[in-house]
């Protein structure tokens, strides 16, 4: 099935009952869990340094809505 791009994903005719390809979602969530890991890797390495943390986290949570965004 594919999704209309304009409706949010709780928007589509088969909300909550949907489905999809996992060989293709696979390789990506793999992405996004790695790029999650190299973040808290560097967060852990500063330490205590706020703005740094700061940064890490908005860099994060940035990455997350990125990729909800593009499905």
């Amino acid at each position: 099935m594919r999704m209309n791009a304009s409706l949010w994903i709780w928007q589509q005719p088969d909300w909550p009952h949907f489905t999809w390809q996992t060989e293709q979602l696979a390789p990506l969530l793999r992405a996004c869990v790695h790029a999650q890991a190299r973040l808290l890797g560097m967060l852990s390495a500063v330490g205590s340094d706020t703005e740094v943390q700061s940064s890490l986290d908005a860099m994060l949570q940035n990455i997350v809505t990125s990729s909800a965004i593009e499905g």
